[in-house]
């Protein structure tokens, strides 16, 4: 953090494998580094990284397996709309840590108005 307050620019940069702070930060689960980056500059959350993901479709992602683990139609139907307005639809594919996908999920605990859902988009 002290090194983003004294060059902001070091920020926005990408490594060699295409990544910048914020998505390390968000890969490692460090939240409050998380935090700390938005707060000095929101609009890190936009930068494309390998593969063109933002840190915010990696958020994404994040808040689609919650929404479907806890049963939050109406939540995942917000997600899903926003999905197919930044026509990201492969995000529907990606995996949690477990390596589950959000239908996986879905049909562990038989909620099968994700899959329906999901062929709108």
């Amino acid at each position: 953090m002290e090194l983003m307050t004294l060059k902001p620019l070091l920020a926005s940069k990408l490594n060699v494998s295409g990544f910048s702070p914020m998505h390390l930060a968000l890969q490692n689960n460090h939240i409050k580094l998380v935090r700390g980056f938005v707060a000095l500059d929101s609009s890190l959350v936009r930068i494309k990284g390998r593969g063109r993901i933002t840190p915010l479709h990696h958020v994404a992602q994040t808040a689609l397996h919650i929404a479907v683990e806890n049963q939050q139609l109406k939540a995942f139907k917000v997600l899903l709309g926003w999905l197919k307005r930044a026509n990201r639809k492969e995000i529907l594919d990606w995996k949690d840590e477990d390596g589950n996908t959000i239908f996986h999920i879905a049909a562990s605990i038989n909620q099968t108005e994700v899959k329906c859902l999901s062929y709108l988009i």
